[in-house]
């Protein structure tokens, strides 16, 4: 489970779409913990979503080092 301690607005960017998009394109069997690391970073490296308010709510619920799994 992924869950997020505060809700993220969606104006002026919906960064909680960007952040989930980021995750669910990572690498097949990649580390869901691995996978949320990297897209918090790439969301870092942005000045628009720079600030931790847009990407630091998200949390692993479980154990993150199970690979992602993609909808089939």
């Amino acid at each position: 489970v992924i869950a997020s301690h505060w809700p993220v607005p969606e104006k002026p960017i919906d960064a909680t779409t960007e952040l989930i998009g980021r995750l669910f394109g990572a690498p097949p069997g990649e580390a869901v913990a691995q996978g949320l690391r990297a897209a918090q970073t790439a969301m870092m490296d942005k000045p628009l979503t720079s600030h931790p308010y847009y990407w630091a709510a998200f949390a692993i619920i479980g154990d993150g080092a199970q690979p992602l799994k993609k909808a089939q």
